[in-house]
């Protein structure tokens, strides 16, 4: 025998159907916005780099023990575009000569790619590693140990972790003073993006600048390096900002 369906009861299915479907989008929304984070960013302002450059020369306290350490891994850092794996590797051998001046070409395996790139150290990342040698000349013992070891390793390079903290630091300081549209997100990679950055600023003059860049970064475009350093992003603000209706 048919029998006619519960119009109540089917009514009720497609509330409760509507009503899971609305319940599953609303927690991919929620989900979704738990997963966007705001890009790691490079220092932007010279006036910020040197607060951070103070900061960490300056510390005081448990911390003052590895000033010199970690003011030196910073301007080193901001100075050759590398990767913190890539930095952390380094031993003293890779970047002295035998009679202890420092070397022209510095050429390395990168950690990421397993490629051989080359660098240079300027003035201001030799004077930096001056500074922390002449107040660990431990350090120069046995060139084969890491650069930058950690004070309970051994010889051993510090680990991520405590490079991390350090950027952290220095995220925490530039940012005391700012409104929160102008706080920076400092992390490692910060270091990286700020060579770059300041790079091309400092000679927007050159037409080829951003090509070089994005030669040295390692990138497939230019266009690659332009969405790394957030320039087409401050871009898309600026055509919201500048064209209310």
């Amino acid at each position: 025998m048919n029998t006619m369906p519960n119009t109540q009861e089917t009514n009720s299915c497609k509330v409760m159907d509507i009503s899971n479907r609305n319940s599953n989008y609303k927690n991919r929304c929620v989900k979704l916005r738990k997963e966007i984070r705001e890009p790691v960013q490079p220092i932007k302002d010279i006036s910020d780099i040197q607060k951070a450059k103070d900061y960490l020369f300056n510390r005081e306290g448990r911390y003052s023990i590895t000033n010199k350490r970690d003011y030196a891994i910073f301007v080193l850092m901001i100075n050759i575009a590398k990767r913190a794996g890539d930095v952390l590797n380094l031993t003293v051998n890779d970047i002295l000569n035998k009679n202890g001046t420092f070397k022209k070409e510095i050429w390395i395996i990168t950690e990421k790619k397993q490629k051989q790139e080359v660098f240079s150290l300027s003035s201001s990342a030799q004077e930096a590693l001056t500074l922390y040698f002449e107040e660990h000349p431990e350090i120069l013992e046995d060139r084969n140990n890491g650069l930058f070891p950690s004070r309970q390793s051994n010889g051993k390079s510090m680990g991520y972790n405590n490079l991390y903290a350090i950027f952290k630091g220095i995220e925490k300081k530039i940012n005391e003073d700012k409104d929160d549209n102008n706080k920076v997100h400092v992390a490692t990679h910060s270091a990286r993006k700020t060579w770059a950055y300041q790079t091309v600023m400092k000679n927007k003059d050159n037409r080829y600048i951003i090509k070089q860049v994005s030669h040295t970064l390692g990138h497939n475009s230019e266009e690659t390096t332009s969405h790394y350093l957030g320039f087409d992003t401050e871009e898309t603000i600026k055509l919201f900002q500048n064209n209310g209706l």
